[in-house]
């Protein structure tokens, strides 16, 4: 890719080392007195100098070569080349002007016609288009949207019908008479909610498209109000279609006033009561800079809504402090205008008279019980009723009906004025979070006592000090590879297809991980990597594994998971906790409990210290933006793996994925610090430079789930190119990288790489290696290892202790939810009776 460029830039903390074409940057640091290493490509090089453990320089310019990033920015703020470029900005500049002016000048041309200026804009507007064009263009915008949305619209709409339907089947065919005063009153009490809160999903779909909504705003596309106005109208047929569907139901199941001019009524209100709920959750979600700040405002403004709708807590009784709550709640006024709508103007007989019971039965006169009947009356005024139990009035009928509106507009105002001041929270560009206050570690170990626990958990034997390379598998001597060895032959895996039946993922797969080594398993995407990963860690669920995995006896019994660490290529952290946590978290729970709690917490002293976590080490995880960033990530990852103590082999599904080349070689160092340390690693890697090759032992290619090598790599990939040029690959070139060279080898149909393994001299002397060590190893069952389904190592009483206090951080930490929580407890205790 990097020969497709015309200009490269280089900076180096921040600070401009180069600008310039890509042929002549190699040859600008050449002059400097680097050295670019055998095998390394132009970009790898270039980025290596901004690395001071990577770049290596030329014999005789030690003193002479810069160090720093100021000492690049001075040498290349007087270079010739810093001229030069000066010079071609003065001239594009020059040549620019002109053109420049002309534009603007048609711009404000077709400001002051009219053209482009519109209502609400002036002359100094961004905008091309008028504000009834950008609301047209928006408006096909969101009919797409929704179009292309349709299922949740539909499975909404039949959800809330189903609820309708149980709604209406509770109250079925009410009577005429006060028995019924109840369930009429509880049925439009629930409808008005149930209407109000339809727009509820409306509040966190506004924050799918608000990133995108403000990306287009600081381009100049349009107005964020503009798209506000477009997306309201847009949804109105929407809710149209959800007034008739979901209130039509249980209207008539529950034989509610059946006269035309009553049920189009009561749908008038309804799709009100949707359309201000609508504003309402717009409104609050708008009104905030985050999903979780919007919460507490939305389930506050939902409790007092319910609560003062004017049926839970009549008018009478409610708390004076809450009471104003009242003149802005759009619920208390839709529930007036619906009891009106189905009592007004009625007549109901009553159910409850008195003098009731032995020897009553012929008196007379006789009184109904229920509020609103005439003295000896067996009928009941339905606006009598209403009056004298809520203090509704006929009257309020209609006003309500622009009282609505005006709120219906209030709201609406609110989120257009949201939308266009109150932006979303800004990333803080990866800024590490700490706590406020760091504990003291008395644990921390000194170097000496952590060099022994390294060598102690890790090693089980002497290693090599880091930097010293472990000899490749060719060179072990025998007495070796049967200390803690992990071996695999004749792997395969099938799995179901619904086309063919079933698909071979992985055929014929052998090889073997040694203690001290680090093993790297390449190959196209798709070659069966992450398979063959997941089969040697029990971790696969479907299909049909065959094969023989063995291990040293010492390790080959149960708990096999327990041995192990699996680092997956998805960073997953809680990110309220802090590195330490994550750590303390995993050793405390997935150590041995043959070890104090006190050693485990010193050990993860241990991981932090091998892994060079301490600089952050008490900062929190957080999220991308916001936190550690992509190597801090990676590294915490395989920190909570480490934790664990794996004593057999760790596993690593693409470390290096994502990652520019300066930090994959930074965790690939990390990965060869753990295999000195005496850790056997096995993991997958996609591309790696020809510098983080180098630092694997082992590798085993696969491509389209056959094996096509598992070998040593050899200096500078010698041995590797040896084995593929020999089968027929094209020449690697000395400035090619030795994994794309191999890649794009494997793609090539002109030889069937699977089977030149199968014929090679490579493939039969590991034939008869594994012949020996299978001797000294036991074996695993693939489909669970042996273990008798996953032990835990802490018993269940100190999983709960450490569980709960994580749970118990985490929401500490972010308290949103609390808050809303809190703050709706006590508005519901701030309106009962019991203040």
């Amino acid at each position: 890719m990097y020969n497709l460029m015309d200009k490269v830039l280089l900076l180096y903390e921040g600070r401009q080392i180069y600008f310039g074409n890509i042929h002549d940057a190699k040859a600008y640091f050449l002059a400097l007195g680097f050295e670019c290493p055998d095998r390394a490509n132009e970009p790898d090089f270039l980025t290596s100098l901004t690395k001071p453990q990577e770049r290596q320089i030329r014999e005789g310019f030690h003193d002479r070569t810069p160090q720093t990033p100021d000492d690049f920015a001075s040498i290349w703020h007087h270079s010739r080349e810093r001229k030069d470029l000066l010079e071609q900005i003065s001239h594009y500049e020059a040549k620019m002007s002109a053109s420049r002016a002309d534009q603007m000048a048609k711009f404000r041309f077709l400001h002051s016609s009219g053209k482009v200026a519109s209502w609400f804009r002036g002359a100094k507007s961004p905008y091309m288009t008028s504000c009834f064009l950008e609301i047209h263009l928006l408006l096909i915008r969101c009919a797409r949207r929704i179009k292309q949305d349709a299922g949740t619209l539909i499975g909404a709409t039949v959800g809330n019908i189903i609820v309708s339907v149980i709604l209406g089947s509770m109250f079925y065919n009410l009577d005429q008479t006060s028995n019924s005063f109840l369930g009429r009153e509880v049925l439009i009490f629930f409808g008005v909610v149930l209407n109000s809160n339809v727009g509820a999903l409306e509040g966190t779909m506004l924050w799918e498209h608000r990133p995108i909504v403000e990306k287009h705003y600081r381009y100049g596309f349009y107005a964020p109000i503009s798209e506000a106005v477009a997306s309201m109208i847009a949804d109105i047929p929407n809710k149209l279609v959800t007034t008739v569907a979901v209130n039509t139901p249980y209207y008539f199941l529950a034989n509610l006033r059946r006269t035309p001019e009553a049920y189009f009524t009561f749908l008038l209100f309804a799709f009100m009561a949707i359309m201000v709920g609508s504003m309402i959750w717009r409104a609050s979600g708008a009104m905030s800079r985050t999903l979780s700040e919007s919460m507490p405002l939305g389930a506050a403004f939902s409790t007092l809504l319910t609560i003062y709708t004017g049926f839970i807590i009549p008018i009478p009784y409610m708390k004076p402090w809450l009471r104003w709550f009242t003149y802005v709640n759009p619920c208390f006024y839709l529930f007036e205008s619906l009891l009106v709508n189905e009592f007004s103007n009625r007549m109901f007989t009553c159910s409850s008279m008195v003098p009731r019971g032995i020897g009553y039965a012929d008196s007379d006169p006789k009184s109904c019980t229920i509020q609103g009947a005439a003295p000896g009356s067996n009928l009941i005024d339905g606006d009598a009723y209403l009056k004298i139990q809520y203090q509704y009035l006929p009257s309020h009928k209609w006003r309500n009906l622009g009282v609505v509106l005006a709120l219906i507009f209030l709201f609406g105002t609110v989120y257009l004025l949201a939308t266009r001041y109150i932006a979303l929270a800004r990333s803080k560009g990866e800024v590490l979070v700490f706590k406020k206050r760091n504990r003291f570690h008395g644990n921390s170990l000194d170097p000496e006592k952590a060099h022994t626990l390294i060598s102690h958990d890790f090693g089980r034997g002497e290693k090599s000090p880091p930097g010293q390379r472990e000899p490749h598998m060719e060179e072990k001597s025998g007495k070796d590879i049967n200390n803690a060895t992990f071996m695999w032959e004749n792997l395969s895996l099938e799995v179901p297809d619904k086309k063919k039946g079933s698909k071979v993922i992985l055929e014929d797969v052998r090889g073997w991980v040694e203690p001290g080594t680090l093993t790297a398993l390449i190959g196209q995407t798709g070659a069966g990597k992450t398979s063959l990963l997941n089969v040697l860690a029990g971790r696969v669920s479907t299909g049909a594994v065959s094969g023989w995995v063995g291990v040293s006896p010492d390790y080959g019994y149960s708990g096999f998971e327990q041995k192990i660490g699996y680092a997956m290529q998805q960073d997953i952290h809680i990110p309220s906790a802090t590195v330490r946590e994550a750590l303390e978290f995993s050793a405390l729970l997935r150590q041995p409990a043959n070890y104090s709690r006190e050693n485990k917490l010193a050990y993860v002293d241990t991981v932090i210290e091998l892994l060079e976590l301490e600089p952050f080490a008490d900062a929190v995880i957080g999220v991308p933006g916001e936190g550690l960033n992509v190597e801090q990530r990676k590294r915490l990852t395989i920190g909570v793996e480490l934790s664990a103590r794996p004593e057999l082999l760790v596993f690593l599904d693409e470390p290096t994925s994502g990652l520019d080349s300066d930090t994959a070689w930074s965790i690939c160092m990390l990965l060869r610090k753990l295999a000195d340390s005496g850790q056997a690693v096995l993991c997958t890697i996609h591309q790696p430079s020809s510098l983080v090759l180098e630092m694997f032992d082992n590798l085993l290619v696969l491509s389209k789930g056959k094996q096509v090598y598992f070998g040593g790599i050899g200096p500078q990939s010698k041995t590797l190119i040896e084995y593929f040029e020999r089968g027929g690959a094209t020449r690697c070139e000395p400035d090619q990288n030795p994994a794309e060279w191999l890649l794009s080898n494997l793609d090539s149909q002109i030889v069937d790489w699977p089977m030149r393994w199968f014929t090679s001299q490579e493939r039969q002397r590991i034939i008869e290696r594994t012949a020996v060590m299978k001797q000294n190893l036991v074996p695993l069952d693939l489909t669970g290892h042996d273990n008798g389904g996953y032990q835990t190592s802490a018993p269940f009483y100190n999983q709960l202790q450490i569980v709960t206090k994580r749970a118990m951080v985490h929401d500490w930490r972010t308290p949103n939810f609390l808050w809303s929580k809190t703050l709706t407890t006590f508005l519901v205790v701030s309106s009962s009776e019991i203040l």
